[in-house]
C-alpha cells in the first residue's frame, strides 16, 4: 500500500511488501550520517514439490544516478535551528549488491544465461550531513521521487531508540558466565571506504536496559582494529587482506552480568539490536544447530517425533531400496 508519509518505529525499520523497489529502512549511521537503504524486488523461489525451474525474479531498479545525487535529498526540522530551512547533504556514498537470486538456467554456454531477471540489488545511500542532528529533536528527510511507496521520511533522532548499522553485537546475546563480552563499532560506507570513527575514541558507550529505559552499565570506547589489519593469506581476496575493510572500535561491558535484555548505546551514533544477556542465552541457537544437523543425516530415518519432516533413511546401504553396493 502507498503511503504519503512514512512514519518510522524506534528501529526506523520499514517493511516492504514482496516484489516491489522500496525504502527498506532509513537509520543514522551517526549524528552527521543518514543512512538510507533501498531494496530493488524479490527472487519468487519454487516451493516444496514444485520443479526448481519455477524460479523467477521481479525487479524494479533503484535510478542509481539520480540516487548517487545530493540534490536528490533534504533534511528540514522545525526543531533542530541548524535545519529549519530544508538543506541538502555535502556529501554521498553509495554501495550496492546483490542479495536476492533465483535459482535460474535458462540457456547454458559454459554456465547459466539468463534473458530474464536473474537476482535483485539492495543499495545502501550515505548522506552526509553539514550539522550533527540533535537528540529529541524530530527531522523530516525528502527524496526527489525515488522510492516508490514514499518520498517523504519522518523521524525523532534518539540514540537510545534509533539503531545504527555501525554497532555490532553479539545478538543471539552473551552468556551471564562469559568471561569476555565485547560489541564493536565499525562501518564500510562503499565508494566512502571506512567510516572514521577517530573522535569516538576514549568516549562513554552505555548498555541500556531495554525494559526500564535506563543505563544499566556504562563503558569506554577503545581502537581493536585497522583496516588495514591482516586477517587472511590470501591477500588478493580483499583490501589489504583485510575482511570488514574498516576501522573498528571496541566497547568491552566484560564486568556487566546483570540478567536482562539491553542495546549497546553509543551517543553521537545509535544503538545496536536489542540482545539478552541470561545463563541460558545460548540454548535456542543450539536446540537449532543441532535440529538442522538431524535434518541433513543421511542414512537414518526422520521420524516423529523429532520433526515433521518425515522421510525413510537415504544413502543406506542395508535400507535404502536399489543402494545395496553403491557406496564405497
Amino acid at each position: 500500500m502507498k503511503k504519503s508519509v512514512l512514519m518510522l518505529s524506534w528501529l526506523l525499520l520499514y517493511t516492504i511488501p514482496s516484489f516491489s523497489s522500496k525504502i527498506v529502512e532509513v537509520n543514522p549511521l551517526t549524528a552527521k550520517i543518514l543512512m538510507i537503504r533501498f531494496k530493488d524486488g524479490n527472487a519468487i523461489h519454487h516451493q516444496r514439490g514444485q520443479a526448481r525451474t519455477n524460479e523467477s525474479v521481479t525487479v524494479v531498479p533503484l535510478d542509481e544516478v539520480r540516487a548517487s545525487l545530493m540534490a536528490s535529498y533534504t533534511l528540514v526540522s522545525g526543531e533542530d535551528p541548524a535545519y529549519l530551512v530544508a538543506i541538502n547533504p555535502q556529501d554521498i556514498g553509495r554501495k550496492s549488491k546483490p542479495t536476492s537470486f533465483g535459482l535460474m538456467c535458462q540457456t547454458w554456454d559454459n554456465g547459466c544465461v539468463n534473458t530474464d531477471p536473474d537476482h535483485a540489488k539492495e543499495h545502501w545511500i550515505y548522506l552526509f550531513l553539514p550539522h550533527a542532528m540533535q537528540t529529541g529533536k524530530s527531522y523530516t528527510l525528502s527524496l526527489d521521487n525515488l522510492a516508490e511507496d514514499s518520498n517523504t521520511v519522518n523521524f525523532t533522532y534518539n540514540e537510545s531508540n534509533l539503531h545504527s548499522e555501525a554497532v555490532h553485537v553479539n545478538n543471539v546475546g552473551y552468556s551471564t558466565d562469559a568471561p569476555a563480552k565485547y560489541g564493536y563499532l565499525y562501518h564500510w560506507l562503499g565508494d566512502k571506504g571506512s567510516l572514521d570513527l577517530n573522535s569516538f575514541a576514549g568516549k562513554t558507550f552505555r548498555i541500556f536496559n531495554v525494559n526500564t529505559q535506563t543505563d544499566a552499565f556504562t563503558g569506554i570506547i577503545a581502537f581493536r582494529k585497522s583496516k588495514t589489519n591482516a586477517e587472511t593469506g590470501q591477500s588478493s581476496d580483499t583490501p589489504d587482506a583485510n575482511f570488514s575493510a574498516a576501522d573498528v572500535y571496541e566497547c568491552d561491558f566484560s564486568a556487566f552480568n546483570t540478567p536482562g535484555t539491553y542495546k549497546l548505546v553509543v551517543d553521537g551514533m545509535g544503538s545496536s539490536f536489542p540482545f539478552i544477556i541470561d545463563a541460558d542465552a545460548y540454548h535456542e541457537p543450539f536446540y537449532w544447530a543441532m535440529k538442522g544437523l538431524y535434518h541433513n543425516r543421511s542414512g537414518i530415518a526422520l521420524t516423529a517425533p523429532y520433526t515433521d519432516f518425515i522421510r525413510p533413511a537415504p544413502h543406506h546401504v542395508g535400507l535404502t531400496p536399489g543402494f545395496a553396493g553403491k557406496l564405497k
